[in-house]
């Protein structure tokens, strides 16, 4: 007997859904560092040769009268927010003024929520610290230096230019080559993953910061030669060298934009942070107030970086975009600055900004590229070194400051320009314009009040789950006026300062501050007879013995959350007093010498309670120390059990026996003075309906999602079905560890570690009072697409079949998700000595087929030796086997009865499982990782062989096993929220599924059939109806819910023989949005089957 159906069809304002759309364009935003406007060749140098540059001047939209700001962390604030760099909390270089406030928005945070994959290389200087990294800031990947520029105080101690160690994400690692190079490198790598990444249809930005050409000016001997051939100082020929190595990485980019195809579609944005540092050689006034020598090597301006001269802040802007709208290569000479750039690129990419965040001040100008002949409204800009050089003058509205028109210069509040007339600022005209000076300065000094507000330091955060623990350095102390301790030569010359770090404490709790005078790494001893910390209300003080043994000193205080101060004292064996030049602070939430306890979950199955304890241990350093579980009696917690910490898996394991299923158990879990308390519900026989909470695609992009989690938890779900990619291998910063070895597991279980503890604090509060069901996916375990077969290692590409990461590495991950699954039905080893965990369960007369559709299923290459392009698009691509590009290709020559999805072991347990579901009589559902059908796609012409609608025949035999049962299946990974009947050999002969929306990943995946519906379409619906996906499987679609984020609720209702699919939405930022997407509430009847 078929389940009949029926649903509210609410508010249905859906209209079709387009088959194709336009491909948003890929960008690259590239900036160098303190190379200034006459440091090209196209730009007229006499010495500097830059053909790369010059070929992309050629191609681009030149803005010939562009503007950042007179130096470093500014111009990259206002580049990545669109918004005076003063409102941001990053407008100086030092001095807690370095990073962004946490509620600035960057282009990483704009791209993310628009789909594409992001990634940040090179020098950020907008903060070291939560809540101000590229990982905090919406860049998915991330390698990068801390602070101003390499070999400076919070730098890697040993950097200098070659074979360094950088950042990915917050993970140091070594790299070899020349710093400009790695950038490049790692640059064209990420691009190469997204290409690759499910046929290549998610668009990139990628925004490439090389710290060269700033100093030290160290590069090698064979880009600074030519120069110093001509006789240029040595200074200035290794400036020169590093802008020509930089001139050929570009070339690199270039030519691999063009091998891959790329390069139509693609965005390339070149400009520079500010004027030269040491391009150019300055006579009276140096660099600051004066001319070069030669004017042709500063673009015929006076100034360079710092100045608020022309040449300090007019810089080259080029615009590349071979197939989009903004017309032909040409010149524009309209008043623009760095705070444009944000809203233009929203236009230009058709972008969505919330609301609710920052207003922008730059203005799109993309009306002037696209050449539309709007009118462009005059405006005054303004830009200012606040505090000056040295930050001598904080409060100076005016110092270094310029305020600029089309025609204008107001300089320094005293100095008029006409710009046109005079471009190399020779004639100061304010005494025959006063009016034009009286106007321009009121129009400032309004700017800089309205400014002041916001110029407070930014708080470093504590104690975090965003960052804990954290390295603080001197060069973000505070100071009033001054810098502080900022380069090596500061530590090694022991300059004598002191400030305090501006802080916010995260959580109360226990904090240990370690102080030293060195790196930590570089183990040199402390050298201080003593040492001092304030913090709140608490100083504490120790005297230090031997200076010369001892490397740090440690200090463990008890603190309230909230913002405050940090200062610290080492007195020298002189008995001066300086600040700690370094400080290392870790929240700690048990003894050192035992780790803390994170969450729990577990899953009840009849007397039998499965129970994992995730700990914060170190598979690097692992615990010998025991978890111990007590349960509430009478009253009082009575000990139970201990467990020990897994090595790899920092997880403790528990079984509890002989539990009275009619009745809730109080727990509680301790290691040492760390603790947690839940409940282990009884299993609700005795309600008619039960709640299952499902949900996929979690990502950490808008980690905590503390709302959505409140909005869960009172929504008070019986069960909570995970179905897969808990985490992603972008999450924690993007740096993935290999392991190829067994010797390489720890490594990379701690790599891991870090992303799933992220999924687990997320959800700890949801977890820790009721059961819960999880399956991993293939970002679970590095995959990225995952075709098992049968276990094995990975011999080829991903497309081969099998797991590229070691089998102890897989188990281990798999481990700390489905331990707590009731025992697996044949867990193996299988393959190359990876385990399974399929399994069932019965939970309130409910019946559960828990499947693994990815770990048996065969590879593409076993049907396929070369990927089918799109006769129609010959010169795109197809970087991917697995995508079917030709929409006329016959996808019934890729199936095989000897094919597997499942597997013959799986098939047999899910015949057994079938046979008592449908002789018990009762409501079941199949969770799997895929939906067994290609129904979400980035493009729907295509089809995907990552989806379960391939290979055919094993699909079609595993949905013969569950038809009979009735059940619902339910799935995740395609991001995509879908309600449809499989058919097998006719429309509606198969169960019915549900494939969740993404938690928090983009939903960027669509329905669209090639062709009218066979019958059973809904009015009001697109694309309902009886169709076939790409792989000639039948598929009655009863709706989808595209660019949907959210969670899916599934009640089974016992009595009446029912279950009714709801769809919970979340806004942009995840947090809870509800609106009707039809036709959810969807709800299924269940004939019985006597």
């Amino acid at each position: 007997m078929k389940p009949a159906l029926r649903f509210c069809l609410i508010a249905l304002t859906l209209g079709l859904v387009s088959t194709t759309s336009a491909a948003q364009p890929n960008v690259i935003l590239i900036m160098t560092d303190d190379q200034g406007y006459g440091d090209l060749s196209c730009h007229g140098n006499p010495t500097l040769q830059t053909p790369h540059l010059d070929a992309l001047h050629a191609e681009s939209i030149r803005l010939t009268d562009f503007h950042v700001s007179p130096y470093c962390t500014p111009t990259r604030a206002a580049l990545m927010t669109g918004r005076y760099p003063a409102r941001t909390g990053a407008y100086r270089t030092s001095s807690g003024r370095t990073s962004l406030h946490g509620r600035e928005k960057t282009l990483g945070d704009l791209f993310t929520l628009g789909g594409y994959a992001t990634g940040m290389f090179g020098k950020w200087h907008l903060g070291d610290c939560a809540p101000s990294r590229p990982m905090d800031c919406g860049f998915e990947r991330s390698v990068w230096h801390r602070c101003g520029g390499l070999t400076q105080i919070s730098d890697f101690w040993t950097n200098d230019y070659f074979d360094d160690t950088y950042l990915v994400g917050d993970q140091w690692k070594p790299f070899k080559g020349y710093c400009t190079d790695v950038w490049f490198d790692e640059s064209m790598k990420f691009i190469s993953s997204v290409i690759t990444d499910a046929g290549g249809n998610k668009p990139f930005f990628v925004y490439l910061a090389p710290n060269a050409p700033h100093g030290p000016y160290l590069v090698a001997d064979k880009w600074k030669k030519p120069f110093l051939d001509q006789g240029i100082p040595k200074t200035q020929a290794a400036f020169k060298g590093m802008v020509a190595n930089f001139d050929w990485n570009l070339g690199r980019l270039v030519e691999f934009l063009d091998k891959e195809k790329l390069s139509d579609n693609t965005v390339v944005i070149f400009l520079t942070d500010n004027g030269t540092a040491a391009g150019a050689i300055f006579g009276k006034g140096g660099r600051i107030y004066g001319w070069p020598v030669d004017p042709r090597e500063n673009g015929h301006r006076r100034g360079g970086k710092s100045s608020a001269y022309d040449g300090g802040h007019r810089v080259p802007c080029f615009i590349r975009w071979p197939s989009g709208s903004i017309g032909p290569p040409r010149d524009i000479d309209t008043l623009l600055a760095h705070l444009d750039l944000t809203p233009t690129l929203i236009d230009l990419c058709e972008l969505k900004r919330p609301a609710d965040w920052p207003t922008l001040d730059g203005a799109s100008f993309a009306s002037l590229l696209r050449n539309t002949g709007e009118s462009w409204q005059p405006r005054t800009l303004h830009s200012q070194m606040h505090g000056g050089n040295g930050y001598t003058k904080p409060g100076d509205p005016w110092e270094i400051g310029v305020a600029m028109t089309q025609r204008w210069r107001l300089v320094e509040g005293r100095e008029l320009y006409d710009i046109i007339a005079d471009p190399e600022q020779k004639q100061d005209l304010a005494t025959q314009f006063p009016d034009v000076v009286k106007d321009l300065d009121q129009q400032h000094r309004a700017w800089h009040q309205a400014l002041l507000p916001t110029m407070v330091p930014t708080r470093i955060l504590l104690g975090s789950d965003l960052e804990n623990p954290s390295s603080l350095t001197s060069q973000e102390w505070v100071m009033p006026r001054g810098s502080p301790p900022w380069a090596h030569q500061h530590v090694v010359k022991r300059q004598i300062a002191n400030a305090p770090w501006w802080i916010d404490i995260a959580k109360a709790g226990r904090y240990r501050f370690t102080l030293s005078r060195w790196p930590l790494s570089i183990q040199k001893p402390i050298d201080s007879t003593a040492a001092k910390i304030s913090i709140f209300d608490q100083i504490e003080q120790v005297t230090i013995d031997d200076p010369d043994q001892v490397n740090s000193i440690d200090f463990e205080l008890n603190l309230p959350g909230g913002p405050t101060q940090l200062q610290t004292w080492l007195t020298t064996p002189e008995g001066k007093t300086h600040g700690a030049y370094f400080v290392t602070v870790q929240r700690i939430t048990a003894t050192a010498t035992r780790p803390a306890i994170l969450w729990t979950q577990y899953c009840r199955s009849g007397n039998t309670v499965k129970l994992s304890v995730h700990t914060d241990s170190d598979p690097l350093h692992p615990s010998s120390s025991q978890i111990q579980l007590e349960v509430e009696r009478e009253g009082a917690w009575q000990p139970i059990a201990e467990a020990p910490i897994g090595m790899l898996t920092a997880m403790a394991e528990f079984r509890i026996e002989a539990l009275d299923p009619a009745k809730d158990l109080k727990y509680r879990v301790r290691s040492g003075e760390s603790s947690l308390d839940g409940v282990i519900r009884h299993e609700p026989a005795d309600i008619d309906t039960l709640k299952l909470m499902a949900v996929a695609c979690v990502n950490d992009k808008w980690f905590p999602y503390d709302k959505a989690i409140a909005q869960m938890i009172e929504q008070n779900p019986d069960l909570v079905f995970f179905a897969g990619d808990q985490i992603y291998e972008s999450n924690a910063g993007g740096q993935v560890a290999d392991a190829a070895t067994e010797a390489d597991v720890p490594m990379a279980m701690a790599n891991y570690l870090a992303k799933w503890r992220r999924f687990g604090l997320t959800f700890r509060d949801l977890l820790k009072d009721r059961p819960s069901i999880m399956i991993t996916d293939d970002h679970d375990v590095y995959a990225n697409d995952l075709w098992g077969d049968g276990g094995r290692r990975m011999t080829g590409d991903r497309t081969t079949g099998g797991y590229n990461m070691h089998p102890q590495w897989v188990n281990a991950v798999e481990r700390t998700q489905t331990w707590h699954l009731p025992d697996a039905a044949n867990p193996g080893p299988w393959g190359d000595g990876v385990r399974a965990y399929y399994t069932d369960l019965d939970y309130a007369s409910v019946s559960f087929a828990i499947l693994e559709d990815r770990k048996f299923k065969s590879p593409p290459s076993a049907v396929l030796s070369k990927a089918i392009v799109d006769p129609q698009q010959p010169d795109q691509p197809n970087r991917t086997l697995e995508v079917i590009k030709d929409p006329a290709f016959d996808t019934a020559t890729l199936d095989r009865d000897d094919l597997n999805l499942l597997g013959a072991e799986q098939e047999s347990f899910l015949r057994d499982w079938a046979s008592k579901v449908v002789q018990n009589d009762n409501l079941a559902a199949v969770l799997s990782q895929s939906p067994f059908v290609n129904i979400g796609n980035y493009d729907v012409r295509y089809g995907d062989m990552d989806a379960n609608g391939w290979p055919q025949s094993a699909r079609n035999r595993a949905l013969r096993t569950i038809a009979p049962t009735q059940a619902i299946m339910i799935s995740g990974d395609i991001h995509f929220g879908t309600l449809h009947q499989h058919g097998i050999d006719q429309w509606g002969d198969g169960p019915w599924s549900y494939s969740l929306p993404a938690f928090s990943s983009k939903p960027n995946r669509n329905w669209g059939p090639s062709a009218a519906p066979q019958g059973g379409a809904i009015a009001g619906i697109a694309g309902s109806g009886n169709h076939v996906d790409r792989f000639g499987n039948r598929i009655t679609v009863a709706g989808t819910a595209p660019g949907v984020s959210g969670y899916g609720l599934v009640v089974f209702d016992k009595r009446n023989r029912r279950i009714t699919c709801q769809l919970h939405t979340l806004d942009e930022q995840r947090d809870p949005a509800p609106r009707v997407v039809a036709p959810w509430p969807f709800t299924i009847e269940i004939p019985s089957a006597n």
